[in-house]
C-alpha cells in the first residue's frame, strides 16, 4: 500500500514538472532529440506525419517517461526507507 502510494506520488509530481517543462522547451535535451528525430522522419519517410501531430506523439511520450520515471524514484526511496527503518532479525 505504502509503494503504491509513494509511485503516485512521484507520478503526481513527476507531472507537474513535465507539464511545466513545456515553458522551459527551447534548452530541454528531450527537445533537441525530438528535433533530431523529426527532421530525420521529414527527410526518409515516404509520407511524413503532420509536424504538429508529430510533436503532440513527442511531448506525450517525453511526459509519460518523465512522470513514469519520477514514479518509480518515488517508490524507490519509499523501499530504501522502509528497508532502512526495519532492524534486522539477526
Amino acid at each position: 500500500r505504502g509503494e503504491r502510494r509513494a509511485f503516485a506520488w512521484g507520478y503526481a509530481i513527476s507531472t507537474f514538472f513535465a507539464l511545466m517543462s513545456v515553458y522551459w522547451y527551447s534548452v530541454s535535451i528531450p527537445y533537441l532529440l525530438t528535433r533530431l528525430a523529426w527532421e530525420y522522419i521529414e527527410v526518409h519517410a515516404a509520407s511524413p506525419p503532420d509536424e504538429e501531430h508529430f510533436y503532440i506523439v513527442a511531448s506525450l511520450f517525453w511526459g509519460n517517461l518523465c512522470a513514469y520515471t519520477g514514479g518509480m524514484i518515488a517508490r524507490r526511496w519509499y523501499r530504501k526507507t522502509v528497508t532502512e527503518a526495519k532492524p534486522s532479525a539477526t
